[in-house]
């Protein structure tokens, strides 16, 4: 599989939006300390996980992790997004929810993401 890398510089008083075209980073104004680059790596693209840096970042106002409809309505089922917890080794779910533009979670801090779209226990196995 190929990797896909995106970044951007985020203003820390303006906030702003960083893409790949798959997942979209957005943030409030205020959200990082100072004007940060941030990351959007998908390591096993086209696979819906993906990397967030600078690693272990957190935020202080609003970030929203989006994954478009046109995406989302690609595949069947029920989507949630969940982030892998490095202390346990586990996917956990981090609250996500569905409008009109995709699926969306508030993020409090950078790591590695990905869309169980049906639930299962590791959304990152073939």
């Amino acid at each position: 599989m190929r990797s896909s890398v995106a970044s951007g510089m985020i203003s820390a008083e303006k906030g702003g939006v960083v893409s790949n075209g798959y997942f979209s980073l957005s943030f409030a104004p205020g959200a990082v300390e100072k004007d940060t680059e941030i990351t959007i790596e998908m390591p096993e693209f086209p696979k819906a996980m993906v990397r967030l840096g600078p690693h272990g970042i957190q935020f202080k106002a609003e970030v929203i992790l989006s994954l478009p409809m046109e995406v989302v309505a690609t595949v069947d089922g029920d989507h949630n997004i969940l982030w892998h917890n490095e202390v346990t080794g586990l996917w956990e779910s981090i609250g996500s929810y569905m409008d009109s533009e995709g699926v969306k979670a508030r993020l409090e801090h950078f790591s590695e993401f990905g869309d169980d779209h049906n639930n299962k226990v590791d959304p990152f196995k073939p």
